[in-house]
């Protein structure tokens, strides 16, 4: 063979090899792009299950507002309807969440500025009487 045929040859050879290198590359690309993909397409479904689950525990927060509603109204004036009672039930509902006066005024669906001071005073004197907890600066919890 001459040099030249030897050349092609080579050339041949080099480019069958660069081609068969380049084949490998692709396939390891499309494991790691079917990897990602999979991951992508559980995520999305992890995320979708969880709004669901938010949307059912929002659900539930309605339910017991209205339970709570209705005894408060089934009780009209009887002890423990007060504005004490009405926060105590407030922290009640989500036991392990710390509220600030705000948050359990706004849930009372309080509008007056006198309300949330009436709640922020009501709080840190049940907090001395240990009624409730008082887990940081204006924030408390159900004991």
């Amino acid at each position: 063979m001459s040099v030249s045929s030897h050349c092609i040859h080579d050339s041949i050879q080099v480019n069958h090899d660069i081609f068969r290198c380049i084949r490998v590359i692709l396939h390891g690309m499309s494991d790691h792009v079917k990897q990602t993909l999979d991951a992508s397409d559980r995520l999305r479904q992890l995320r979708a299950r969880l709004d669901e689950l938010d949307a059912e525990r929002a659900k539930l927060h309605e339910q017991i507002e209205a339970c709570m509603d209705e005894l408060a109204r089934a009780t009209g004036g009887a002890a423990g309807s007060g504005l004490s009672a009405r926060i105590l039930a407030v922290l009640r509902r989500e036991p392990t969440r710390a509220f600030a006066p705000m948050d359990v005024g706004t849930a009372l669906r309080f509008r007056s500025e006198q309300d949330f001071v009436n709640v922020r005073v009501s709080l840190s004197r049940m907090s001395r009487a240990g009624r409730v907890r008082r887990v940081g600066h204006g924030r408390y919890m159900s004991k």
